[in-house]
């Protein structure tokens, strides 16, 4: 930190105490631009990880009903073991410069284990290749096929292939919309499941999909999202009577949006992890990750390799997603 008094830095930046506090102690509830460039006033992270600290552990902030959970479930694992360990927060997982300070503060405090709910960027997959290759690196948002790196989640292409066989089942008579996040390896995997199952039916598409890419800037404000996002949808709708949206990611509000695009009448969403205290009026079937489980699982993988010194005995960990179906007023079909 520079030779600055706390306050004095506040004042200079025009924020509160409190605001560089949260930052300090890498807590939420604080913008991914305000986050960094409070790292970069602050000339990085300025707290020591104790010398205790044998795990170094990374998490989104938002969305909270996602992450929070699994961060939960983490650390209350982690603590069951006794195994001293740092819990972070970026406010978002693609948020790459707050990430890169975060794993040259994991480096220089020669944790033994690194935990990431992040997205990697190329940036990030190099930093990663630098780390000392006795740790090991644990994603829970993302594949990766760098050295001692490993992944703890869902299979994200077998749960888009699952949503395109019940399209395949259930509606194929309807139009399908595609909602595509551009840059986004989860969301770009179960896309390529889901067109798989349809490919997979003799009699292929009935329709021809319409695409509608999502752009990235359009994502940084969830609240305005679903106002965004309700002109493109019926653009992409067209004259359809009877639609299928599909969602390979649970993008904030998506009920709200076909709603506010007046499609709610003649539209079945198909979604991945939607937030569960968003209701949705009309129909929908859903999967979605057990989140519990999977900070669980983490715990337990990094546990076992603290205990052992050996890595996973498989690069990729599993865990089941669950599916279910919310019918409509004219809906007589069943649970996924």
């Amino acid at each position: 930190m520079k030779n600055e008094s706390f306050n004095a830095i506040a004042k200079k930046l025009n924020v509160s105490p409190s605001m560089i506090s949260r930052v300090l102690r890498h807590c939420g509830g604080v913008d991914s631009k305000m986050r960094e460039r409070l790292l970069k006033e602050l000339n990085g992270s300025p707290v020591s990880v104790p010398d205790s600290c044998r795990v170094y552990a990374v998490f989104p902030d938002c969305p909270a009903y996602f992450w929070h959970p699994i961060r939960r479930a983490f650390s209350e694992a982690m603590d069951s073991y006794k195994i001293p360990f740092k819990s972070n927060v970026c406010t978002k997982v693609s948020d790459e410069e707050t990430i890169l300070n975060y794993l040259d503060e994991a480096d220089e405090a020669g944790v033994s284990a690194v935990v990431l709910a992040v997205s990697v960027t190329e940036k990030i997959r190099e930093r990663i290749s630098d780390i000392r290759q006795n740790r090991l690196i644990l994603f829970l948002s993302g594949y990766s096929d760098i050295a001692n790196t490993f992944y703890c989640g869902s299979n994200v292409f077998l749960d888009g292939y699952e949503m395109g066989q019940y399209y395949r089942d259930h509606y194929p008579d309807r139009q399908l919309v595609l909602i595509s996040l551009p840059d986004d390896v989860n969301t770009s995997a179960r896309l390529d499941g889901f067109m798989k199952a349809l490919h997979d039916e003799p009699q292929g598409l009935s329709h021809e999909p319409e695409t509608l890419n999502v752009p990235r800037k359009m994502l940084s404000n969830f609240k305005l999202l679903p106002s965004k996002l309700a002109p493109l949808l019926k653009k992409a709708a067209g004259e359809a009577d009877r639609i299928a949206v599909y969602v390979p990611a649970g993008l904030h509000n998506m009920p709200l949006a076909v709603q506010k695009a007046g499609l709610q009448d003649r539209t079945v969403l198909l979604i991945h992890d939607p937030n569960p205290e968003q209701v949705c009026p009309f129909e929908m079937a859903s999967m979605r990750q057990d989140l519990s489980l999977q900070g669980k699982t983490a715990a337990e993988l990094t546990a076992a390799f603290l205990q052992t010194g050996f890595f996973p005995d498989d690069k990729h960990t599993f865990i089941p997603s669950t599916a279910d179906h919310i019918p409509g007023p004219n809906s007589s079909l069943e649970l996924l």
